[in-house]
């Protein structure tokens, strides 16, 4: 028997604050929620065809992802994963020594983004007030701090993605608005180690996040998070000086360890590329055994896709043809 009709919805800034009360109408009928930009609307609808595939998945929402591979993906989420995820973020915000349900908590995010839509799960699960900010105004530190003051009576949480947080600490009122909130969640896109400790050096409360449950190793019997270990790499290289521009490590399969790892290098141009993986060695030196890569490359092209994130499966594959 088909399920109900999935809603179908372009999110477009103005008029965000009056599909909330639609996405959790629907999801209260049992129904999934689909979310895209105006311009992403027929490709969505071309995804979702009579909704038949959709709708028997009950309360959920259908988003657009670029993925690893940058061509653009439909991905479904049951609403009881987006409640779970919220249930453990409100347990870090306690051990943060924060009520969630008393914090303010600002999106300048779409809806149709997950990082985006996971503020109003958060919210509507915790009691909280949520407060919608057109991403416009993120563009103007000047005019932001003038429209959005932040309140002195209860802590502040915000959502950004990287280029958001690079124009508000381009300004002393950005840097001033940001340190005012006592967590800063930062996602959407990988955020550059050299920015991340630049924010901190400001004040700025930033998520140490270790890594994607889905990109850990499984590595002589000890659980290893490539992507915390990059970031721990590249914040060591910038305290020694060291011309490093970007790192990846990857899983490569072995039978013994079940899984090591690979590490790609793109120093600075010009930089003595040898002498620059001879100290990353060092330092990973006294790190355990699971986490130091065993090989090392260098690599000139090294670069995150136009999304900003990893296609750790084509470098993974370069790495081993090289």
């Amino acid at each position: 028997m088909k399920g109900p009709e999935p809603l179908v919805l372009s999110d477009g800034a103005p008029m965000a604050e009056h599909l909330v009360p639609r996405i959790f109408a629907a999801w209260a009928e049992g129904r999934p929620v689909a979310l895209a930009a105006p311009f992403d609307r027929h490709g969505l609808e071309g995804a979702l065809g009579d909704g038949t595939a959709w709708s028997s998945w009950g309360a959920a929402v259908v988003l657009g992802s670029g993925g690893s591979s940058g061509r653009r993906r439909w991905c479904l989420q049951p609403l009881a994963h987006l409640e779970a995820s919220a249930a453990a973020t409100g347990v870090f915000l306690v051990a943060q020594g924060l009520d969630p349900a008393a914090c303010l908590h600002l999106n300048p995010l779409p809806l149709h983004h997950v990082s985006g839509l996971m503020p109003l799960v958060r919210t509507h699960q915790w009691g909280a007030e949520l407060g919608l900010l057109p991403p416009e105004w993120m563009r103007d530190p000047g005019q932001l701090t003038k429209v959005a003051p932040l309140p002195a009576d209860r802590p502040v949480v915000l959502s950004l993605v990287p280029t958001q947080l690079i124009r508000l600490m381009a300004t002393a009122a950005g840097v001033d608005w940001l340190r005012r909130c006592a967590v800063i969640w930062v996602g959407g896109a990988a955020l550059a180690p050299a920015l991340a400790t630049r924010a901190r050096q400001l004040g700025l409360r930033l998520l140490t996040v270790l890594g994607r449950l889905d990109g850990a190793l499984q590595s002589g019997a000890e659980t290893v998070f490539p992507e915390e270990l990059e970031g721990r790499l590249a914040a060591a290289a910038q305290g020694r000086g060291l011309p490093l521009e970007a790192v990846l490590l990857l899983g490569q399969p072995e039978s013994e360890w079940g899984e090591r790892l690979l590490a790609l290098v793109r120093p600075q141009p010009g930089a003595d590329g040898a002498a620059l993986i001879r100290a990353l060695e060092e330092i990973t030196a006294t790190w355990r055994p699971a986490d130091r890569p065993r090989r090392w490359r260098l690599c000139g092209d090294l670069a995150p896709n136009a999304a900003g994130k990893w296609e750790r499966s084509r470098w993974r594959q370069w790495f081993l043809q090289a």
